[in-house]
């Protein structure tokens, strides 16, 4: 009990705090002071800056300047409107961030009553009237007669104040007045008052008052009195305090940062600009709905998270070093660090202090039956307040373990093996090292039949059996599975001994068999998740550490398979070394996690409760070239055909610096309706959607709450007009048009064609026909010519008869003549030759056989040469036979020289030319 009194004697410094976030001007982008802070009934925050009016929707922040560019000193946030003060103006943005947000100014109505320079510092609201405080004057706004009242003090006023039952303001000379029914002051003090307030607030019926400078006082008879409340703000120069629902108080400081008080007015947080604050002047505080303390400081602005389930104690000084172990003993917190082991008290006030003699490396802390023992680089420590007492001095213990039905016993995994802890009659001591086994046995687990399993990261998993007296090593083996892997993790947990790694989590069968892989276990914690191996046993939970928090299991009830369940936190929070990963449960359900700079206090019970809503906070359409158009959110979005691209902006106007929410979104009627993956970003991005209706849903979650609500918007890609209907119906009956005179076309083709084809072949009938006539007269005239030349033969067979006959008989009629004879026979056969002769029966049975043969020649030469003459015609006839001169004559029955003669008359009948021959003429005919 000594030792925790001199822990709470401790300064501050050394405190568990509350999450602090800040903003810079970089950050929210505007001014840097901040005059006042407001928040609407949806959880959005604005803030009263130097540059305009600021809005944070817990994803991004938007400044909407002043009417007439002055510095924002006041805002108040009532119903579906923002009130702001400004200077010369004051006035409401009718729902901010939305088109419809266009400023009112209410100074209008009262312009020619404005004091030159007139500035307006706070906004609150009394039953239905809102007041705006200047430093000369108040204007009591009532928005359902649209009226403005001004109350006017002759030496003006410094600020207003409002409690739950009333309001008041101090004027210049530190009066200090009750504002009453219809706007009318109430003195309330009595003269001589030095006090320059910043907070009022009834306390079972009396009124205190905080001042900026001279502690607290309250009002006794018309007359401040100071009193002893606060200790912590003597000396302090305050600019700005508010009382917290809870009954406690926040204190604004100029230099020296944020003091937050519990009810009973004792100091719990003191938060400046090495805690987390912005700037450690605080120039306005304001609590919002879920307790979450705001400050507007000089240079930021700040939240401090009061009511977060996670608190952090950060080693400023980085004196304790990084937290590797754990417990909780005797009332007290223990931290095993790589500086050594350090105790604390375990609501966290004070420095940790160092135990004695341990300053060195500590690896584990294992509490058995009441004693707590500390695996330390040179050994086993067994702790008692502030001391240690060395009872195993060989190098390096890694982990304490108890033997099943063998309560004597303890087994420690050292550097180089195993060894054995004893009960002895004063506490424990030093027993044996158990042989058979030296390599590094950090994580181990032991059964009642004194089998040892460890878990080397380079080796793989080891089974070991031990004899009766835990002295030596009987049997051992290295199991092929699970295998080696960095980081890998071995416990045992509730009666079964789970091995964890990057390649999943194993159970053991038993000695033999050895581990099967858990398949439920290891989708649970899949590869992608995978941080480290570590696992630690707290209670009846088993804890993992995975890349996104914090998973452990459970015993389900009535047998049930064990229950899983997360809890989401950046892995840089947790900030641990891999591997070495540690926490612990405190009897008020809290979770102690050792991390890098000192360590995390979590409540389980607040982190399940994470109940949200999602709002959607903008829409745009967004073009092929990258021109965004706003959306309504309010109704469906038309967006036309080349703004197939659409971007949405998410929030949730949750404001913990440890736990920030998740999105995710899906699109009902495109692709399926599937969600997409949980996401960080806060804004969805969805492209070439095609034309047609959708639905777009949106939802968030913190931790592993999802959120009450769902945002949705409906759209509508307008198809171009090429893709319209009546674009289609016209492509259809185009198309159908087209078709048709395509098929006119084809057939007009065809028909052509098909005509071409029949005249084609027609012409080659007709020149088939003609060739085969052409072939037949061919064969006809071959015929004829046959007919003509055999008919010739046969002709000039006959002629050359005939010559032979006449000239036989020629012979023989003038051989006779020559003979002297009796006349009268000679006469006779004279006569028979003369008979035989006869001309004119000659050339009647040659022109028979010449017209057979050549029927158009006496025609041709008759047409030509009228005037010739039977015996001209018989001349040509012989001569187209090309019959000699000599032929000739004997034909002719008459000598050579007459057939020459004939000749000669004939060619001058015919009038050839000397050049031209008469029988080759002739054959020409």
């Amino acid at each position: 009990m000594l030792l925790l009194w001199l822990m709470m004697l401790a300064p501050v410094t050394g405190q568990v705090l509350p999450p602090a976030s800040s903003y810079s001007p970089d950050v929210y982008g505007a001014g840097t002071q901040n005059w006042a802070i407001s928040q609407d009934d949806q959880g959005f925050v604005y803030v009263a800056n130097n540059q305009g009016l600021l809005q944070y929707d817990g994803e991004r922040w938007t400044l909407q300047p002043s009417p007439n560019g002055s510095i924002v000193r006041s805002v108040k946030s009532i119903a579906d409107r923002v009130y702001v003060g400004s200077y010369m103006d004051f006035g409401y943005y009718p729902q901010p961030g939305t088109r419809d947000s266009a400023y009112v100014s209410l100074a209008d109505r009262v312009r020619d009553k404005l004091r030159a320079d007139e500035q307006f510092w706070k906004i609150e609201q009394v039953d239905d009237l809102i007041l705006f405080q200047s430093l000369n004057k108040l204007y009591l706004y009532d928005p359902a007669a649209e009226t403005v009242k001004i109350v006017w003090m002759p030496k003006g006023l410094t600020k207003l104040f409002s409690t739950e039952d009333a309001v008041y303001f101090q004027t210049g000379d530190q009066e200090l007045f009750r504002l009453e029914n219809e706007g009318e002051p109430t003195l309330l003090t009595t003269g001589g008052n030095p006090y320059v307030l910043v907070n009022i607030w009834d306390q079972n019926g009396v009124l205190y008052g905080q001042t900026a400078n001279d502690g607290t006082v309250k009002l006794v008879n018309g007359i401040w009195e100071a009193t002893s409340d606060f200790p912590f703000l003597r000396g302090k120069r305050l600019y700005s305090s508010i009382n917290l629902r809870n009954g406690g108080k926040a204190f604004g400081a100029i230099s020296s940062g944020l003091y937050v008080t519990n009810k009973q007015g004792e100091l719990i947080h003191h938060v400046d600009r090495v805690s987390g604050l912005a700037n450690n002047t605080v120039l306005s505080l304001f609590e919002d709905e879920v307790g979450d303390l705001w400050a507007g400081t000089d240079n930021g602005i700040s939240i401090v998270n009061l009511r977060s389930p996670i608190r952090k104690y950060t080693d400023v000084t980085g004196q304790i070093g990084t937290v590797h172990a754990t417990a909780e003993h005797e009332g007290m917190l223990y931290l095993g660090t790589n500086q050594g082991l350090y105790a604390q008290s375990l609501n966290g006030v004070g420095e940790p202090q160092l135990v004695t003699g341990t300053r060195a490396q500590v690896w584990s802390l294992f509490k058995y039956e009441g004693t707590l023992f500390c695996g330390h680089d040179r050994g086993t420590f067994v702790i008692d307040g502030l001391d240690a007492t060395l009872i195993d001095p060989s190098t390096g213990t890694w982990s304490i373990q108890e033997v099943p039905g063998r309560p004597e016993l303890l087994l420690q995994g050292t550097y180089n093996g195993l060894s054995v802890l004893r009960r002895v009659a004063d506490g424990w001591a030093f027993s044996h090292r158990v042989e058979g086994f030296e390599y590094s046995a950090r994580f181990l687990a032991v059964t009642e039949a004194l089998e040892v399993y460890i878990s080397h990261e380079y080796r793989g998993v080891y089974g070991l059996r031990l004899n009766e007296a835990a002295t030596r090593i009987t049997e051992q083996q290295l199991y092929e599975q699970p295998g080696k892997y960095p980081n890998a993790g071995l416990i045992k947990y509730e009666g079964k001994i789970y091995h964890y790694s990057g390649l999943g989590v194993y159970q053991l069968l038993d000695y033999e068999r050895g581990f099967e892989r858990d398949k439920r276990l290891s989708e649970l914690l899949n590869a992608e998740e995978y941080a480290s191996g570590t696992m630690v046993r707290e209670g009846r939970r088993l804890w993992f550490f995975t890349k996104t928090g914090l998973t452990y299991l459970s015993p389900a009830a009535l047998g049930r398979e064990n229950k899983v369940e997360r809890i989401a936190l950046d892995r840089q929070l947790l900030g641990a070394k891999l591997g070495y990963e540690n926490l612990i449960g405190t009897q008020d359900d809290r979770i102690i996690l050792g991390i890098a700079d000192g360590y995390l206090s979590l409540d389980l019970d607040a982190l399940r409760d994470n109940r949200h809503e999602v709002f959607l906070r903008g829409a745009s359409a967004v073009s092929s070239k990258g021109d965004r158009r706003p959306l309504q959110l309010d109704q469906a979005g038309k967006l036309a055909h080349f703004e197939h691209n659409l971007e949405l902006l998410f929030a949730v106007p949750d404001y913990s610096k440890y736990l920030g929410p998740q999105y995710r979104y899906r699109v009902l009627g495109l692709n399926g309706d599937d969600w997409t993956e949980w996401q960080t970003e806060a804004r969805a991005e969805l492209n070439e959607i095609p034309p047609g209706t959708y639905t777009v849903e949106g939802q968030s979650c913190i931790g592993e709450q999802v959120s009450d609500n769902r945002v949705t918007l409906s759209i509508s890609v307008v198809r171009p007009w090429y893709a319209s209907r009546l674009a289609w119906t016209l492509y259809l009956l185009v198309t159908g048009l087209m078709l048709y005179l395509v098929y006119r076309y084809n057939r007009r083709y065809y028909h052509r064609k098909q005509e071409a084809l029949r005249q084609d072949n027609e012409r080659l009938i007709k020149e088939q026909q003609r060739e085969s006539e052409l072939a037949l007269s061919r064969l006809q005239n071959d015929r004829l010519r046959e007919d003509v030349e055999s008919k010739s033969r046969e002709m000039a067979s006959t002629m050359l008869s005939l010559v032979k006959k006449n000239e036989l008989l020629q012979e023989i009629k003038e051989q006779l003549e020559k003979k002297a004879a009796p006349e009268q026979n000679i006469s006779r056969v004279v006569e028979t030759i003369n008979h035989n002769l006869n001309e004119a029966e000659t050339w009647s049975v040659f022109r028979a056989a010449f017209e057979n043969a050549d029927r158009e020649f006496f025609k041709n030469i008759k047409e030509r040469h009228p005037a010739l003459t039977p015996s001209d015609l018989k001349l040509c006839a012989y001569l187209r036979l090309n019959l000699s001169t000599k032929e000739i004559a004997s034909m002719l029955n008459i000598s050579p020289r007459s057939a020459e003669v004939k000749r000669y008359r004939l060619r001058k009948k015919m009038d050839l030319e000397r050049e031209t021959g008469l029988a080759d003429y002739i054959m020409s005919l």
